[in-house]
Parts: C-alpha cells; structure tokens; sequence
C-alpha cells in the first residue's frame, strides 16, 4: 500500500514539476514529424520562398510561389502559371472549387478548362484604370458571398454572380484586414480598429489604442469575443465592452518574437507564424504551449502563413521552402541528429527527481538548457551506457567497463566492471550488478561497498527482482541469450552465499532468449515462443507431499494473444509491451491494441517507460519517441484518393481530375496511356500504398504498391473502368475512385467499314470466279489434246507392261520353284524327327524357319554305340541360311562318320576348320562373319554319359536330382517354384564356327544323366522375337521360365505349349506399324528326355 501511494505521489509531484516548468518554458518534448519540401522536390527553376498556402475542396494544397502557384496532391508537384511580372503570389484562398490568388499589383482567380486544367485569369481588367497602381495583396478572404482582395492602398471586393468589383478606400492608409465571423476589420492607422457597415468603416469601442501598432491577428474565441494579436503590445480581447489586455506570464516574450500572423487552430489552440522564430502554439489565455521553429525540424524560422489541413496537419509557407507538421499525432520523434541532440542507439530510460534521463551507446543525455536543442550530454558518461536504475535521489548508471552513482550533479564511480543489468533491493538496500565479469553485490551502510562476488555467474543478460511476501529474502530472475533464465535466492546474511537454479528446456521453457518481467507481482518469461509464467507443481510420492517442483507454462496477458514479448512494463491496470517488434497496450476498453504505434519506424526497441498511464516513451536503435495517448486521434478516419489525370505515351494530357468528369471517349491511335493517383495522406512520412484495377483487361486488383502510375499499352476497342483505392499505414482502406475510358474503334474496325469490305469481297469474288471459268476452259482445251496423245501413249505402254509382266512372272516361278526344291533337299538331309533308341525316352523338335528355307537346323547320327545331337543357327535365314546349313551337315556327316567316339569339342573344332576352309574365311577377309552359332552333345548309350561343347549356344539340363558334371562346366542354377527341379545353364565357349579373333579349342564338358533328366538346345530364333502387350522381346528368363513351369508334362505337351505361347506372343499389335507382330528370325529347339 504504502508503495502505490508512493508511486501516486511521484505522478502528482511530476505533473506539478511539469506545470511550474511550463511557465519557465514551453513543453521541451513536444516534437512532431515534420516533411519539408524545398525546389529539390517542387521544381529548380522554382523559388525556395513562398508566402501563402490553402486547399481546395478536394483536398489538393497550394502555395503562393513567384510567378506561379504550386499544387499538391500529397506525392506529386505541379505548378500553375500566374504573372509574368516580378513578384510573389502573397495570398491564397479557396472556396467553391476556386482558387483566388493575390499578387503584386495584381489578384485573379484559378478556374477549370474542361479537360480539368487549372488556369488562371486576373481580374485586372475589372479595375479602374486609375486604380490599378497598387502595392501587394496581402489577404484574401471570404466575406458574405462576396470575395474581399485586400491591399493597404485599397480594398477591393469581388462579387462572383456579376464578376464585378467594388472598391473601398482608406481614409489615411490601411495596415491589415480580417474576417471573423463574416464581418470585415480593419486597422487603419489613421484610427485604429474599424468594422465596415456595408457602406463604409466605422470605428469601434476601444479600437483606437491599436492606431500606432500593428493587429496581425483577429481570433473568435468565444460566440461574442475575439482576441486581437497585436506584433509588440501583446494580446487583447474585444467584445461589445470594448478592448482589454490579456494577462499573461507569456505577453513579454511573445512581444519579442515578430508576429506576423495567425491561425485558430481545430483544438481550439491559435497558431502564431513569426518573421524569426517559427510558429508559437498558444492557448486561448494567451499562454505559450508550444513552439514550433527550426529546431523542431521545419525548413525555416520566417514563416510567412501557416494553414491546417483537414487531416489536422499544420503547413508553413515559409523564407527557405514548404514544412508539413504532423500536428495531431500523439507520437513526438527525437531522432539522433544535432536537432534533438540525442546520438547513438537509445538503450535504455530513466526518469530521476521528474527528469529524464536517455541512455544510448555514445552516452548519458538529459535536458537541454539550450533553444535549439531538446536534449545535451551528461559530462564524464560518453561511452555505452548499458544499465539506469533509479533508487530514491540516485541514479546507478551501467556502462562496458564500470558502475556509476549520479546524486544532482555529483557523479561516482563505484566499481571498475562490464555491467548489463543493475537490480535494486529495498529489502536490504542493495544493488545487484550482472555482468560479463559475473555477479557483484553492493550494499550501502555509510557508502555503497562492494559485499559479495560471484563469477560462476557470468551474464550478459536482462535482470529484474521478484520480493516475497515476507520481505526476508530477495529473489532475482536474470535472463540470458541462451542458456535459460537464472533464479537466485539471496538471504539477509550475504555470508550464506547466494543459492542459484537455472530454467531451461528441462522445466518446459523453450531453448533460445528469455526475458524476465514482473506483471501484477506475477513473473513471466518472454521467449522467441511467447510469454511463459512460473508455476510450481506439488511432487506427491507415496500419497505424501514431498516437494514443490518449479515449472513454465504459456501465459497471454489480458486482451492479447500468445506472441512474442521483448518488453514489458505495467501501471495500474495497464500495460505497455513490445510485441511482435511492436510498442502496444491494452485500452480502457480491454483490448489490445498497436494502433498508435504502427506509424514508428526507429529499429529494434531496447526500452519503454512511462510518464504517466498515457504517455509512454520508447528507446530504439533509431532513436526516441513519447507517445501520448491522452491526445485524441481518430485513427478509423479514412484516407483520400484521387485521380489526378491521364496522360499518352507521348506526355500529352487527356485530362486533369478525371474522377471529377467520370467517363471519357478515346481515339484508337491513343490507346496506350498511363493514369495518375494521389492520396494526402501523411502519417508521420508514411504514405499509403495503392491497388488499381482496371475492368475489361485486368482480372484481378492489384497488389499493394507504393506507385501512383498504372501503364496500359495498347488496349483493344472497348468499354473499360478504372478503379483505384489507397490504404494507410493502420490497414484503413478509402473508397473506391473510378473512371469510365470508351476506346473508340478505328475507322477500319467500324460498321461502314465492314460494309465496304464486304462489298470488296463480293466483287472479288466474282471476278476470280469468272477468271477462273475462263481459265478452266482453256484449261479443257488443252487437257483433252493432252488425253488423246496419252492414250494413245499409254496403250503402247501397256503392250510393253503386260509383257514384262509375263517375264517377271515366269522369273518368279522358276526362282519359287527353285526355292521349293532347295526346301525339299534340305528337308532330305536333314534327321528324320523319329529315331527310336533304348536310351532316349522321349524327344521333340520344334523346327520353324521364318522363310521357305532355314539357317537353322537340327542334326542327329549315329555311330556305333554313340549318338551325336547338334542344334545350330548359322549366320542370316532365307537362302543364304539355307546355304551355310547344307554346308553345316555336310561337314557334319563327313567329321562323324570318320570316327567313333570323337569328343564333342573336337567335333566343333574339325567343324570350323572345315567352314574357314570351306569359305576361304581370313583374318581381313569381308566375309569373316559367316558361319554358325551351335551346340552338341555325344551320348555313349551303353554308359548313359555325354559329353558337350557350344559354341555360343548354351545347353539347359532340368532334373530333379543333381546330375554329375566335370569340373570345367561353368553353370547358373535355376530353382523351379515349387522347389522340386532345377535347370541347369551349361555357359558355352564364346567363339563361332568362323574365323573370330579368339581361335582357341573347344572345351568338351562331361555329364552324367539320370533317368527322368532332359537336355534342351535351341536357336535363338524364340528368345529374340518381339512381341507381347509391350513389343519386346521374349528374352531368355521368360524361356528358361516355361522350362521349368512344364518340365512335369510329357514332351509333346511342351512343345505344344511352346507352339501356342509363340503363336499368343505374335497376336499383340505393334505400336509402330498397327500390324500384329511377324516372325523375325529361323526357330529350332531340341528337347531329349533320358
């Protein structure tokens, strides 16, 4: 209790601190955004010095330039051509869509062309001859319906349904005129005060006192009573009573500053602009609130108008170009320059004795005594300053290297260490340090001594303190980068040491940076996941209550979700937290809110402290901020958008404020054109983004850019809407401004066009028919000159055909018949199919030649008690194949019947001398590949064993026992599915019967048989053919497949089966040719089963 009374008495003592410095000196924190335009940005061939400003009903500003007016539509510049003759445009006023200008000798009006260009006319020609030698207009205002243009030769009054002038003149000289509440003043310095009557100038009770000084200012501050702003005699008030001073501790120094005019302002605040000290912001008491000047960061100190916009921004046409004050936020920026005195990144805050102290990493900075600047250094403290922490009078100041003590202007090293954090305890008058060099405790009897030093505990981390209830120990929570959040518990007596508990992922916190913050006398942790609060959980074993175990869990502060949290402060039942990288708060309303805070730019946020419930300030990279939220801001309010005009690839303009005439007709040669968009919109520099559209091309709206062009090349004929909207900086979208475009086909594309063409096309069309029936004719003619001399060609011709013919058919009947002979003598001495031997059990031969003739063959003969089988594929098919086969078995026959009992390999090595010989085959010879592929068996049928040579051709052996082989058979066993047999792959010697590069003999492998065992020989006519649902090949594993599947049927069965499945694999269509598949090559297989 007694703390919060306390921390109440602290908040009245500072806003009573504040008023008693207010007289002394206007509000130093009152800082806005300010964007100054100079000829950079309006125009180099323009002046920097402008004296006038105002805007017009669409919101456009103007400003009084020499020679022209400027507009601003918020993001681009234009100006407006007003004299030839030397001068400035003095005064400026709009009303009814109109501009009115004043010059130097001169005053006219801005009025609208109809394709939206502004130009001006003078009113010159309205005035009297004589009466036109007149010095500058200085005011233009509005009066009744009428328009007053005011010189202090003389006064002229426009009326606008006449376009006539009437004319007043002084008795003496005018110094100054002024409207309020639609009466016209004067001061005339013959006199004083004067109000015109509607005929003439009457004086006024009291005005007199103002005969010798300047009024530059009249201000309704109440239904019946004004205030008179004089430049030296202070400020007054008039009514109906007369005229009486204002008393104020302000008069004397505004009595210094040059007023040179004024503005009553939408709070209800006026606003002086000065030849030399900017613009002064004063109450209706006449007391200075704030004050506006070059250190506040506008262009220039003489300030020739000032005007408020309907966004509440203040505008200065001043000596040194154009300044726009961001006059209603609640945000005051103290970036780090020279204006605000303030450098380096802003680290953290304190405030001491109702005075704030900055620090940032160049120094300690606390109010300045200095006009123009806001903030100076503290002397001694330029380094980094990492730590403020604030105990009754005292200010404990952390840097890199050391701690200091500053009481009033003492200032006191304590320590020589790297410090982070500092932490005061009121439990026993103690600093905790933590630092790089690890824990320090100080304690203060007399003097604040060093007591305790931990260096086990080396931190660079962010420190705050958690105090019991019972005020007997200190608890501190130190957060760190990465190691978790460190506890320590710290008795009255230091001598007890200091017990310490690290958190981590172990107790449910996640891994990373944790930052501890007391909330309402609760600690949480921000994390990179969020905020977790401390808990402790009861450890219950044996149904006994053992202990309390600490742990984390997810924790949302009232009215905000879970997010990341890196700063935390509360007052009462508010808040203030850095969330997402955001400054926030929750409301009056309960609900939280970043609103006023979006529009900040200044980097990462090291610090937030509060003034009071509604001001708050925060620390950044970039530099300071106070935000008040005290200061009312409708942050719902949409902003504008406008269009600005729309003008050709080649720069011509179609038209200015296109939104104003909503629908224009196009020439198809100008179809590519480009639209330019607005908004005024400024919220502290940051200004909206735009989404564009236009029907009838683009399908959807774009994205949010900052561009204020939309470019459109070549666009068909056609009805097109441009629609155009701006969003600000708080996500408030304005509302849609459109413009309707009618692209106007060309000549060529229209209705009477086609007419024409159609008619073109008609007669073209008749006269290609008739030329080309005239042609066809002549065409006749000749076509059947031509057939009656061919016919009679082609008669003789068909004579000669027919008797090639005969000649080609008795060729091919004699070459048939040839070819069937040379069947029937391969046919003779080729083995019959039937032999019949103790030894063979069953056999079958499967013998297809893909022509009449075959380069395949089977061969069998007997001699003695041996019987010798062979399999063989000579090289091509057809006749050639038929060729080397006779050849083959005529060798054959000769090697065999020589002599009983020859081995199988050299069976094959007589067989290819004989074929070399036989074809006169050499190393280099063109015919060194013709020969054959084969594969033969001698079987001893008294002894049941064989022996085999290949040569290329392999030999298969099925059994269901294991056969016995010789050592040098090279075999891949194949297992059947059923396990029950197995194929054997006898590999042959990779050599032809042929000449080859490898001339070795042929090994001859022994086998011993068992009865039920088969041996197979084959070609490779069966595996090469193509064919299936794919078009591939059969391929060997699919074969020695179908062995295995039928090795428990009988042999005629085999081959039956083999028949079909050929004859199924050839039924499938070829993919290239849509055909169904042919053979491709000779087929012979031999199956012998013993």
């Amino acid at each position: 209790m007694l703390r919060k009374l306390l921390h109440y008495f602290l908040i009245l003592l500072f806003f009573s601190s504040s008023l008693l410095k207010a007289q002394e000196r206007e509000n130093p924190f009152w800082s806005k955004y300010v964007s100054n335009y100079s000829e950079n940005e309006y125009g180099k061939d323009l002046n920097a010095q402008n004296w006038s400003v105002t805007q017009d009903t669409d919101g456009f500003m103007y400003f009084g330039n020499s020679y022209s007016v400027l507009k601003f539509d918020g993001i681009h510049w234009s100006s407006i051509p007003i004299s030839q003759k030397s001068g400035y445009v003095v005064s400026l006023l709009s009303i009814d869509g109109l501009i009115y200008w004043g010059y130097n000798g001169d005053f006219g009006v801005i009025e609208t062309s109809d394709n939206g260009a502004q130009i001006s006319r003078s009113f010159l020609d309205n005035v009297p001859e004589l009466d036109r030698y007149f010095s500058r207009v200085w005011k233009i205002y509005a009066y009744q319906d009428r328009i007053v243009f005011f010189t202090q030769e003389t006064i002229f009054i426009y009326n606008p349904q006449t376009d006539s002038l009437e004319l007043i003149y002084p008795d003496e000289s005018f110094h100054m005129a002024f409207v309020v509440n639609d009466e016209l003043y004067v001061r005339d310095r013959a006199y004083g005060l004067k109000k015109f009557d509607g005929k003439q100038f009457q004086k006024v009770l009291g005005g007199e006192i103002f005969h010798n000084e300047g009024v530059f200012g009249i201000i309704p501050i109440a239904e019946d009573r004004m205030m008179i702003i004089t430049q030296v005699i202070g400020l007054y008030t008039f009514d109906n009573n007369g005229v009486r001073a204002i008393e104020s501790p302000d008069i004397e120094k505004l009595n210094q500053q040059q007023i040179i005019g004024s503005l009553k302002l939408k709070d209800g605040n006026i606003a002086l602009n000065t030849e030399s000290n900017g613009v002064i912001i004063i109450n209706q008491k006449g007391e200075i609130v704030y004050q506006i000047n070059q250190g506040s960061g506008i262009a220039d100190n003489d300030v020739k108008q000032v005007f408020q916009d309907d966004y509440d921004n203040l505008w200065m046409a001043t000596n040194n170009g154009i300044s726009m004050v961001n006059y209603s936020s609640p945000i005051s920026l103290f970036l780090n320059n020279d204006k605000s005195g303030l450098y380096g990144s802003v680290n953290n805050l304190a405030f001491l004795n109702n005075r704030l102290y900055v620090g940032t990493t160049t120094g300690l900075y606390t109010y300045s005594s200095e006009d123009d600047k806001v903030f100076e250094p503290v002397e001694g403290l330029s380094k980094n300053i990492t730590a403020l922490t604030v105990q009754d009078s005292r200010l404990f100041i952390g840097t890199s290297d050391a701690i200091y003590m500053m009481t009033g202007q003492e200032l006191r090293r304590l320590a020589t260490m790297s410090v982070s954090s500092i932490l005061y305890s009121q439990n026993y008058t103690r600093l905790y340090v933590i630092g790089e060099n690890g824990l320090a405790v100080f304690q203060s009897k007399m003097e604040w001594q060093k007591q305790y030093e931990d260096k086990t505990i080396s931190i660079a981390g962010i420190g705050t303190i958690l105090q019991t209830d019972d005020k007997k120990i200190d608890h501190i929570w130190i957060g760190t980068m990465s190691k978790g959040l460190w506890h320590l518990s710290v008795a009255g007596y230091l001598s007890k040491g200091i017990k310490s508990e690290l958190y981590n992922e172990d107790d449910d916190l996640p891994a990373g940076w944790v930052k501890p913050f007391i909330y309402k006398d609760i600690l949480l942790a921000g994390t990179s996941k969020g905020l977790y609060q401390l808990e402790r959980v009861n450890l219950i074993e044996d149904g006994k209550l053992t202990e309390y175990k600490p742990v984390f869990s997810k924790h949302s502060l009232p009215s905000l979700d879970s997010g990341v949290v890196t700063s935390l402060i509360n007052i009462g039942q508010q808040y203030y937290t850095v969330y997402n990288g955001i400054v926030g708060f929750n409301t009056k309303k309960s609900r939280f809110s970043q609103i006023p805070f979006l529009s900040l730019e200044l980097g990462k946020i090291n610090s937030l402290i509060t003034e009071n419930e509604n001001v708050v300030w925060i620390g950044a990279n970039g530099g300071l901020a106070r935000v008040d939220l005290s200061q009312s801001k409708d942050y719902s309010r949409m902003p504008d958008c406008s269009l600005d005009k729309i003008s050709f690839i080649s720069d011509s303009v179609l038209c200015y404020k296109p939104d104003k005439i909503k629908q224009y007709g196009v020439d198809y040669r100008l179809n590519s054109f480009s639209i330019q968009f607005s908004s005024r919109y400024n919220e502290n520099g940051k200004l909206p983004l735009f989404s564009f559209k236009l029907e009838g091309y683009d399908e959807d709206w774009s994205p949010w850019l900052d561009e204020t062009i939309a470019k459109y090349k070549k666009l068909s004929p056609g009805e097109y809407v441009f629609r155009v909207r701006a969003k600000n900086i708080y996500g408030i979208e304005s509302e849609v401004t459109t413009v309707s475009i009618r692209i106007m086909a060309p000549w060529y594309l229209t209705w009477w066009a086609y007419f024409i063409y159609l008619i073109i096309f008609a007669l073209v069309i008749v006269g290609v028919v008739k030329a080309y029936t005239y042609r066809l004719k002549q065409k006749n003619i000749q076509l059947e000159e031509i057939i009656t001399e061919r016919t009679h060609e082609i008669s003789e011709k068909k004579d000669e055909i027919e008797k090639q013919r005969d000649l080609i058919e008795a060729v091919h009947e004699e070459i048939q018949s040839s070819i069937e002979y040379a069947k029937r003598i391969q046919t003779a001495v080729l083995p019959q199919q039937e032999f019949n031997l103790a030894i063979i059990k069953e056999y079958f031969i499967l013998f297809k030649p893909k022509d009449v003739v075959s380069g395949d063959f089977y061969w069998a003969k007997k001699n003695g008690d041996f019987l010798v089988l062979a399999v063989a594929d000579c090289t091509g098919h057809g006749v050639p194949g038929a060729f080397m086969s006779m050849l083959g078995i005529s060798l054959l026959n000769e090697i065999v019947g020589r002599e009983q009992g020859i081995e199988a390999g050299e069976i094959l090595n007589q067989l290819r001398d004989g074929v070399v010989h036989s074809l006169r085959q050499s190393a280099d010879s063109a015919d060194v590949r013709d020969g054959m592929d084969i594969s033969l068996v001698s079987i001893n049928m008294k002894t049941g064993e064989l022996n085999w040579a290949g040569a290329h051709n392999p030999l298969f052996v099925l059994s269901k026992t294991k056969p016995i082989f010789s050592k040098e058979c090279v075999i891949r066993i194949h297992e059947s599915k059923d396990l029950t047999h197995r194929l054997y792959d006898l590999k042959p010697d990779k050599m032809p019967i042929a000449i080859s590069g490898r001339m070795q003999p042929f090994a001859t492998h022994y086998i011993k048989l068992k009865e039920g065992d088969t041996i197979y020989m084959f070609s490779d006519g069966y595996i090469d053919q193509f064919g299936g649902p794919k078009g591939k090949k059969l391929m060997i594993k699919a074969f020695r497949n179908m062995l295995l599947d039928s090795f428990n049927h009988d042999l005629n069965t085999q081959k039956q089966a083999f028949e079909s499945g050929y004859n199924e694999w050839l039924s499938y269509t070829d993919s290239d040719t849509g055909e169904v598949f042919s053979q491709i090559d000779d087929i012979c297989i031999m199956g012998v089963r013993f």
